[in-house]
């Protein structure tokens, strides 16, 4: 029936004309192209009819053609990727067809498996992430399905627990947040089930909305279910959907960031640069080895142009090793002769490396060999061991001559004087004492 009213009958109990007929049809479907499926209660199958018309059985009596039979097609519904979902009334199972036409069941009158069992399945509803539900009329419950195929038992006659019971659980429905609604035949009552799919007794809206789950991929159901479900594949195992996951192999991150999927974005020396650009990645003071390596800085602490790591005097300048001087010191030799200035007492005299007795600058020469440097020597050309210099006049008496008239006997100038000064002394006194006394006339006449 168009919105203009217009009224069309798509399909009747001839079926596909092909001999594959409809009787009673009970559940009815459509896809998001228009195609439309209709389910046979008393024929056992479904069939599919596409905006064209053309009719196509999909599904018959002998279910998935292994065994498992379908019986009473009650129910139909459909999810996003164009899989068709059939519930057997008095077979008690559900099928999944696939687009490419692949029948597989998904549950069976064992529901659970875990004593919930399934009975009278008369509806089936669909998420949106491929979850599909499942009332049992006989039963009194219900079941939710997982794209991986894990049953897990939503409801049973028990209800919400409080007092109000299900009992013949007919209908079914699922909206666009999760919330599934069952409905009650004979209890006269409709359930709202709130996904709680981790099972934390906090509804799932509520988890992503503080934060407790995430939802990556905005489907309104926690990452952690879908990838429990099989709805999202988690690769790496991080708890971050794969079509969420920037590094989908690297459970260690889920985007490149700077070194890429594979290798962390580690800063183990926090210099902000990260240890897979860093040289040094334990040397907070340097991103690449330089000269020195890593540890080591490449400073130059004398500005001579050789980093202190290679420079044994570090503080001078001049010098890039101790040598013969020790650092601080030059290697000098100012007098070249062949002795370095920190070695030489005398650096500015090539002929003297120490003072001697004549000091830096004066030979120690000792021409005339008597043991005196001619420097100190007052008498340099006579030998004088002795340096005798009677008159004090600085000269040696050895290189002066005696005084005039006076011998120059083995004795020497004024030698004798003293043993024949008594004798002169008294020969004059003698003389005094043999002179006649003159008198005057007065005394001689008196």
């Amino acid at each position: 029936i168009t919105p203009a009213g217009v009224i069309t009958e798509i399909i009747d109990s001839t079926g596909d004309g092909a001999g594959n007929g409809l009787n009673d049809a009970s559940g009815i479907a459509v896809d998001a192209v228009g195609n439309v499926y209709v389910a046979g209660n008393n024929s056992d199958n479904a069939f599919k009819i596409t905006s064209a018309g053309v009719i196509t059985e999909i599904i018959d009596f002998t279910g998935d053609g292994t065994g498992n039979g379908l019986n009473s097609a009650s129910g139909i519904d459909l999810d996003a990727a164009g899989n068709v979902y059939v519930s057997g009334g008095i077979s008690d199972n559900v099928f999944k067809i696939t687009p490419a036409g692949v029948i597989t069941e998904i549950i069976d009158d064992t529901g659970d498996g875990a004593g919930g069992g399934l009975d009278g399945p008369r509806c089936i509803a669909v998420d949106a992430v491929g979850n599909a539900y499942v009332a049992g009329a006989g039963s009194d419950n219900a079941f939710k399905i997982t794209p991986a195929g894990v049953i897990t038992e939503i409801i049973d006659s028990t209800g919400d627990g409080a007092g109000n019971g299900l009992d013949d659980a007919r209908d079914i429905a699922v909206d666009a947040a999760g919330n599934v609604y069952v409905g009650g035949a004979i209890s006269d009552n409709t359930f709202r089930l709130v996904p709680d799919c981790n099972t934390n007794g906090t509804a799932d809206a509520t988890d992503i909305d503080d934060g407790t789950s995430q939802d990556c991929n905005t489907n309104n159901v926690p990452d952690e279910c879908d990838i429990a479900a099989g709805t999202s594949l988690d690769g790496d195992g991080d708890g971050v959907p794969d079509e969420c996951d920037g590094c989908p192999n690297d459970a260690n991150k889920i985007a490149p960031g700077v070194c890429g999927c594979g290798t962390s974005d580690d800063d183990t020396d926090g210099d902000g640069t990260e240890d897979c650009n860093d040289g040094c990645p334990n040397d907070p003071n340097k991103i690449a080895p330089g000269v020195c390596g890593c540890g080591t800085p490449d400073d130059d602490t004398d500005g001579d142009g050789t980093e202190d790591c290679n420079d044994d005097c570090p503080n001078d300048p001049g010098k890039t090793a101790p040598g013969p001087c020790g650092c601080g010191t030059a290697d000098d030799d100012s007098d070249g002769d062949g002795v370095l200035d920190c070695d030489d007492n005398c650096p500015n005299d090539p002929n003297k490396n120490a003072p001697g007795t004549c000091g830096c600058g004066a030979s120690d020469d000792d021409s005339d060999g008597d043991g005196i440097a001619n420097c100190v020597d007052n008498c340099a050309n006579t030998p004088n061991p002795d340096q005798a210099d009677n008159d004090g006049n600085g000269t040696g008496d050895a290189c002066e001559p005696p005084p005039a008239g006076q011998p120059s006997g083995s004795c020497g100038c004024g030698a004798g004087s003293a043993l024949l000064m008594p004798l002169m002394l008294t020969a004059i006194g003698w003389m005094r004492y043999r002179k006649p006394v003159r008198r005057t006339t007065a005394e001689n006449t008196g």
